[in-house]
């Protein structure tokens, strides 16, 4: 039979897990809920918008973990990309603006061996990158 303090423990643990749960939760919900704040004008800059979300996220995990920071931006990038595509990517592309809120949720959860291969996946899915246009 357990004692009290084998009891408490284990009631801590519980406790423990559900409150970073929820903490896990919310972060996820707040990275999906940022709205874009730079919208893309045609088909070529909303893919280069998915292609510095996909940078930004790529070095914000070159080092396994990922700072509120890094999350923030990897947000907003994450949803003025989605934005970008929903518009101006087509059939082809409307559908990656939910490959890249999924993997936004993911790098929010934590869920880094995912990424990864999301990241790949997603990359792959956009074709060839876009070159930038000369600046004068």
């Amino acid at each position: 039979m357990p004692t009290p303090r084998q009891r408490n423990l284990k009631h801590n643990r519980k406790t423990g897990s559900k409150k970073l749960q929820t903490q896990v939760n919310t972060r996820a919900a707040n990275a999906l809920a940022v709205q874009p704040n730079q919208l893309a004008t045609d088909r070529q800059l909303a893919l280069q918008n998915a292609f510095e979300y996909l940078d930004a996220s790529r070095k914000a995990l070159a080092d396994n973990k990922i700072t509120p920071g890094e999350l923030a931006e990897i947000a907003q990038l994450g949803a003025n990309a989605a934005a970008g595509l929903n518009a101006h990517g087509g059939p082809q592309l409307q559908k990656l603006s939910g490959s890249i809120n999924q993997l936004t949720e993911q790098i929010a959860r934590g869920q880094l061996a995912q990424v990864q291969a999301s990241l790949g996946s997603l990359e792959a899915a956009l074709g060839t990158r876009p070159s930038r246009p000369a600046r004068p």
